[in-house]
């Protein structure tokens, strides 16, 4: 092995469906957790759910929508479908931990799940079947994505690896983060229990 780090870039669609992972991973983590990680999953997991819809919005819907004729009604569902989504995480910004908020996110829980299911299913084989070029929309999204994430003090810092590595390797590091901290937090709050 030469010591550099070398990547394949990640078309849009797969971009988004590790997103999809990590959120669904984040709404089943919630449910198998005690009060005090609940809590710190579901900011999560808005944080997650917010930048998923930066992507979206910003980039992946127009290009769609200028690329892939056929697409325009499923977009204007997933935009609603977001529009939705943002509704509830005000509430839950603004409201204090506990059962109604156990339960409002619960619902955004739902309510995201349904609009990941209809994207997967219908939406990304449609796009894959066009012509988009998914490969160039995929790393302008991982640009904008780490862009978004030092803004908001998540920043990740590359030692040694190159830019598109970073930027590719980052959502992959996340999700494996904060898998591994919920699963220590669980299990050591499970082991302080007993």
């Amino acid at each position: 092995m030469n010591g550099k780090t070398t990547v394949e870039a990640v078309s849009a669609t797969e971009l988004l469906r590790g997103d999809h992972r990590r959120i669904r991973e984040l709404f089943s983590d919630f449910e198998s957790v005690d009060r005090e990680t609940k809590n710190y999953i579901a900011r999560t997991a808005i944080d997650e759910i917010e930048l998923h819809t930066l992507l979206e919005e910003k980039l992946f819907y127009p290009a769609v929508r200028s690329q892939v004729e056929e697409a325009g009604e499923l977009v204007a569902e997933s935009v609603e479908a977001h529009h939705l989504a943002k509704i509830l995480i005000t509430e839950l910004k603004v409201i204090p931990y506990g059962d109604r908020y156990h339960a409002k996110f619960s619902k955004l829980a739902d309510t995201v799940l349904e609009h990941l299911k209809e994207e997967e299913e219908v939406l990304f084989p449609m796009v894959e079947k066009s012509d988009l070029d998914l490969q160039e929309l995929g790393l302008e999204m991982a640009h904008l994505k780490m862009r978004a994430v030092s803004k908001r003090g998540m920043g990740f810092r590359s030692v040694g690896l190159g830019r598109a590595a970073a930027i590719l390797a980052f959502g992959t590091l996340a999700a494996f983060g904060v898998a591994l901290f919920a699963r220590s937090r669980s299990e050591r709050f499970a082991m302080s229990e007993r």
